[in-house]
């Protein structure tokens, strides 16, 4: 498959609120996000996570599913995102710091503003 990209983003929420209601067990999140990266990393791809509402997600949740997934696929990017807007500055500034604190990776942030 030739698609001339040098890495891709693969968007999976940590948040137990965001997330469809067909089969939202940590491990089925776990593996359904190795199995598209382990495809893309055998291509040669670089590999981002877009770790969807994690700003409202169990910290110990989130933490479990990010590191997860990177033992088993090494991650190339981690992106935190604010999915609802409920974050302050100081809220991700502590996210950041947290996370940080987990995994020695390029960070992203992704937020919305909906007030």
């Amino acid at each position: 498959m030739e698609c001339n990209v040098w890495g891709v983003v693969i968007r999976k929420p940590v948040s137990e609120l965001y997330m469809v209601p067909i089969d939202h067990s940590k491990k089925r999140k776990i593996d359904d996000f190795v199995e598209v990266a382990s495809f893309a990393k055998d291509k040669g791809l670089h590999i981002a996570h877009m770790a969807q509402d994690i700003t409202r997600a169990n910290s110990e949740m989130a933490r479990d599913i990010i590191m997860s997934i990177h033992e088993k696929v090494g991650l190339d990017e981690l992106c935190l995102t604010d999915s609802q807007g409920v974050a302050t500055p100081f809220g991700m500034k502590h996210l950041v710091e947290t996370v940080r604190g987990w995994i020695d990776i390029p960070l992203q942030v992704h937020c919305h503003n909906h007030l």
